[in-house]
């Protein structure tokens, strides 16, 4: 009985956390950001933030057939920031089966028939 409680209290957690952040992504108007006239290049200011900006290309444009392609033509040729993109997706679907399918089945098989 404790762990349906348990379970009641994360779904009830989870639904609140998603349905206010979906409450503070609709209240922002259309449009121009408020400080759009104050955006300054960080380039410019001497601040490191603008170097890393320019070493991850972040003012060119990726092609997504290029990255999510079936056949990755002209992957090699997109922006840094897009390479590195993909690639924190990919390594996150691996985590994310590593942690639904592989971790319970070697946690079953460790106390079922090792542990013993």
């Amino acid at each position: 009985m404790r762990k349906l409680r348990n379970s009641a209290l994360a779904i009830a957690t989870a639904t609140t956390v998603a349905l206010g952040g979906m409450t503070v992504a609709g209240a922002q108007d259309g449009g121009a950001l408020p400080n759009e006239e104050s955006n300054v290049n960080l380039s410019e200011t001497g601040s490191s933030a603008g170097s890393l900006g320019d070493a991850l290309e972040f003012g060119e444009e990726a092609d997504p057939r290029a990255i999510f392609g079936s056949y990755k033509s002209g992957f090699g040729d997109q922006p840094l920031w897009a390479q590195l993109m993909y690639g924190v997706g990919v390594a996150g679907v691996a985590a994310s089966i590593f942690g639904l399918v592989i971790a319970p089945a070697a946690n079953f098989i460790y106390a079922n028939f090792l542990a013993k």
